[in-house]
C-alpha cells in the first residue's frame, strides 16, 4: 500500500431546522470555501439519519427557492 497524496480541505456545516406536516427535522450541509456543498444529510430531533431521497430532493428544492428569495432567519 503506498499513500499517493493526502488534500484537507476546511468546510463549514450550516444546519437549518425545517418543520413539515410529519415532524421537525434538521438538514445539514458541509460547505468548502469556495462555496461548493460538498456533502449534506438529514436528521430527526435525537440526531438518527433520515434515509429519505424524496424528502432529501423536496428539502433542497425548498431551500434553494427561499435563497432565490430571502433566508428569513
Amino acid at each position: 500500500m503506498e499513500l499517493l497524496s493526502k488534500v484537507e480541505t476546511k468546510v463549514t456545516e450550516v444546519v437549518y431546522t425545517i418543520q413539515d406536516e410529519v415532524s421537525t427535522f434538521y438538514y445539514k450541509e458541509w460547505v468548502n470555501d469556495s462555496g461548493k456543498i460538498v456533502d449534506a444529510q438529514l436528521v430527526d430531533k435525537d440526531g438518527y439519519q433520515i434515509d429519505d431521497p424524496v424528502l432529501m430532493v423536496s428539502v433542497e428544492v425548498f431551500l434553494t427557492q427561499l435563497e432565490d428569495t430571502e433566508m428569513p432567519y
